[in-house]
């Protein structure tokens, strides 16, 4: 939808649009503060209606209301209210107050004040001045305005529209409808006056004492002249209830408006937003305070001209408030009237169930004489006159009004149940046609086919039809005293009895909640409960709702009778793939009938953390040896246990070299032990690494289920090194010298320690050492050839020299040595040459 803003009426037409639908406008700021939509000031959303604020908030003083005592001060007779107290029921009284409408500040302040112009009773006080869409609103007696102000007095402090401490505001200061103006409070209102909003609207914003004065506050102020009723020509003060609801005076608000009604007729009206015209007479002679008479101020009119001398009887019969009633002569000004009959309460009879009493004349007429009506409402000295729909009526005084039968009564009913029977049918009629009736004092549980008609002596058929409210009856006899009144004639009273029969209570047996509890995944401690349904008496038709999805019932809902029958509610498989919690929920078990014995079972589910299995410590073995063993260590243990409840397990991945105490069990709260032994299969396994996952299986819910890593590191045997590995070879001629005369070997352990010996070391050769114990640095061993080498005879000489590995036989190595002997050479002789 596409809005043109370029117009202040357009402006204005959507803001207005967007404020009802509760939407924001894309136009320009300034269309924003056009005054479009209006509250209440005690309720906190566009367009509340005064009566819902009624129901939390009472109104002290209404607009027009006297103003009692403060006349005094005034030096007045009679002076009026120009606006509207509001006073919060006990325990309210700091509700907050908002603005009803956009708008600027225009004043602000407290009054009195030094050199301040406003009356001294306002106290706290904000003026905010609103501007209306194009053209403005139209006001009966006054004419178009195209801005009005509003004011908020008696207020505790200012804290929001002026900020937290109530010193933000400023002259000019944009306001939003709904922005919180201040709080209720009592500040400027007379001692003992209590916590009070006082409200008004004001139709001019500039009302000068002289024309050199022009500040706002000064054009603001009261004058201090008796009030008139008509506020319009003076001062342009208007209701403000009535403004904020764009209500209009109704169209027989003045005394020379009244409208003509004929004898025999009845007319509906209101008296919403009437008002008290200057000169206009007190109505009905009620005495309120100590300057005069009720002068109400609510007040409208009608008229009519007597056809004949004779009685005419006039009443409110049928009205939906306290009336006040009174009869004029004919004049020409309602300043001149002359009052010729006036009634405030009509016999209590004619008073309704609500307690308000309607009014009834009756008087003696002249023929061709025209007689004006004035409706009011009533009040007391604290509460504004009263508002609603009249119905008003006149006939003559002599004609006669006939009720048939007299006295009736309904076809029982069953409490909480349909009524199902025919209506009460009454014939109404009369001695004379076109005699006016109304019908009143209806209870709520009937409803009547009219509540008013002429009746002529043709019969009017009235019927009375029990409603819906009757289901809400308790069981008993109900009496209403119907009451059919006409002017003129004492009221026909007609007793209609309801008898309501006590109906079957649902009865459900046992009361007690159900309550579930299990572990995660389940089980739970109880799988099903069982209830029984019957009836007090005949049957009864039930339903079973806020069943939750964790349980199954047996049975569909239906009729329960006085034999009980049995309602069984089961744990399902939800309840196993629930998370862990608390799973609230309300079985009820409803009467569909009457309501009676229906009753709410509670249903708990706690579905409790799973037993997860928890096994000490969290780390990894790891064991060594060397090829054979011994291993270190040569056991280890794990810890088992629950973190609550119990839960079974196994282990398995077990590796073949390790031997498990258990292999299942029942884990608990208190840890178990469970034992891993190296075992003999470890001797013969090769030397390297062996790793095993040895898995912790919880069998009842899996919760906790772990591995552990384990490790079995086989060393190799140290083995006997003899280097170098060459053979050892030495010859020479007998005697000596030999090539080489000795040997050297370096003998080691590839690993850790060994203990070696030597064998096989022939006689001609001596070793420096035999055996000893080896590391994996060399040590050396020499062989020297000896004296028993240099005595052998020409020849080969060999030997296998053995290096024995004694610790463990591993690198076990023989080395050869080899010794070759030459002849001596044969001498050689010198001779002479």
């Amino acid at each position: 939808m596409g809005i043109d803003c370029r117009s202040t009426a357009a402006l204005a037409k959507a803001a207005l649009l967007l404020v009802g639908l509760g939407l924001n406008s894309n136009c320009a700021n300034a269309a924003t503060w056009v005054a479009d939509a209006f509250q209440h000031p005690l309720a906190n959303s566009v367009n509340t209606k005064s009566a819902t604020v009624r129901e939390t908030w009472y109104l002290a003083k209404g607009f027009g209301d006297p103003l009692g005592s403060y006349c005094d001060t005034l030096k007045s007779q009679v002076c009026y209210s120009l606006g509207e107290d509001w006073r919060p029921e006990p325990g309210n009284s700091d509700r907050r107050v908002y603005a009803i409408a956009n708008g600027e500040i225009l004043d602000f302040g407290y009054s009195p004040s030094a050199g301040g112009l406003l009356p001294a009773s306002l106290g706290n006080y904000v003026l905010i001045k609103h501007v209306l869409p194009t053209p403005g609103r139209h006001i009966a007696g006054y004419g178009r305005v195209t801005s009005v102000v509003s004011l908020y007095a008696h207020l505790s402090n200012l804290a929001g529209i002026c900020g937290e401490h109530s010193t933000g505001c400023r002259i000019g200061q944009r306001v939003k409808i709904g922005q919180v103006i201040g709080r209720v409070g009592s500040t400027g209102a007379p001692n003992g006056a209590g916590a009070r909003l006082h409200f008004e609207i004001r139709l001019v914003t500039e009302k000068c004492r002289n024309n050199s004065q022009t500040a706002a506050k000064s054009c603001l102020e009261y004058s201090k002249d008796r009030y008139p009723v008509r506020y319009m020509s003076e001062g342009g003060w208007v209701d403000p209830t009535c403004f904020i609801e764009n209500r209009n005076l109704p169209r027989n608000d003045n005394f020379a408006d009244a409208i003509p009604i004929e004898v025999g007729a009845t007319r509906k009206g209101a008296n919403y937003c009437a008002t008290k015209e200057p000169g206009e007479p007190n109505h009905a002679g009620k005495r309120i305070n100590k300057h005069g008479f009720n002068s109400a101020g609510k007040s409208v009119w009608w008229k009519f001209t007597a056809s004949e001398s004779t009685s005419y009887t006039v009443s409110t019969i049928g009205s939906d408030f306290d009336t006040l009633l009174s009869v004029y002569a004919s004049n020409t000004s309602v300043g001149g009237l002359a009052a010729v009959a006036h009634n405030d309460n009509e016999r209590r009879r004619l008073c309704s169930h609500s307690g308000y009493c309607v009014s009834k004349i009756t008087f003696a007429a002249s023929a061709g004489t025209t007689y004006y009506i004035a409706v009011d409402g009533a009040s007391s000295a604290d509460i504004a006159p009263a508002t609603g729909q009249i119905l008003l009526t006149i006939s003559e005084a002599d004609a006669q009004l006939f009720v048939t039968p007299s006295a009736t009564f309904f076809t029982p009913a069953a409490e909480g149940m349909p009524f199902t029977g025919p209506p009460i049918n009454y014939q109404v009629s009369a001695s004379k046609d076109q005699l006016a009736y109304a019908i009143s004092n209806v209870p709520p549980w009937l409803t009547p086919s009219r509540t008013f008609g002429h009746a002529g002596r043709a019969s009017q058929a009235v019927s009375f039809k029990v409603n819906a409210a009757a289901k809400s009856l308790k069981a008993g006899t109900y009496t209403a005293a119907i009451v059919v009144a006409s002017t003129g004639q004492d009221s026909q009273i007609r007793t209609l009895t309801l008898k309501v029969k006590e109906a079957s209570t649902l009865q459900v047996t046992p009361t007690t909640a159900i309550n579930v509890t299990g572990d995660q995944g389940g089980p739970f401690n109880t799988t099903s409960f069982a209830y029984e349904i019957s009836a007090t008496s005949g049957n009864v038709s039930y339903a079973v709702s806020g069943v939750p999805n964790w349980l199954t019932v047996s049975m569909p809902p239906g009729a329960a009778s006085t034999t009980p029958k049995t309602v069984t509610f089961t744990v399902n498989s939800t309840a196993d793939r629930l998370t862990a919690g608390t799973y609230n929920a309300t079985i009820r078990f409803t009467n569909k009938d009457s309501g009676k014995g229906t009753i709410a079972i509670p249903a708990v589910l706690t579905v409790n953390p799973a037993a997860a299995l928890q096994i000490d410590p969290a780390s990894a073995v790891a064991v060594s040896g060397l090829q054979g063993g011994p291993f270190s260590p040569a056991s280890f243990s794990y810890q088992i246990k629950t973190s609550r409840g119990t839960s079974e397990y196994t282990i398995s991945g077990v590796p073949s070299w390790l031997t498990a105490s258990s292999l299942s069990g029942t884990a608990t709260t208190t840890p178990a032990t469970v034992t891993f032994t190296v075992n003999a299969n470890a001797n013969s396994l090769a030397a390297g690494t062996q790793s095993a996952t040895i898995t912790f299986t919880n069998t009842t819910n899996g919760q906790g289920t772990t591995s552990r890593s384990v490790a079995l590191v086989v060393n190799a045997l140290p083995g006997l090194l003899v280097a170098p590995a060459i053979e050892m070879v030495s010859s020479g001629p007998q005697g000596g010298p030999f090539s080489a005369s000795s040997f050297d070997v370096a003998l080691s352990s590839t690993t850790g320690t060994v203990s070696y010996s030597i064998s096989g070391v022939p006689s001609w050769l001596n070793a420096s050492q035999t055996s000893g114990v080896l590391t994996s640095s060399p040590s050396n061993v020499t062989f020297t050839f000896n004296d028993i080498a240099y005595s052998l005879a020409p020849g080969t000489y060999h030997a296998d020299i053995v290096f024995t590995n004694a610790t463990n036989g591993l690198g076990n190595t023989t080395r050869p040595v080899d010794l070759t002997v030459a002849a001596p050479p044969a001498p050689q002789y010198l001779t002479d040459s």
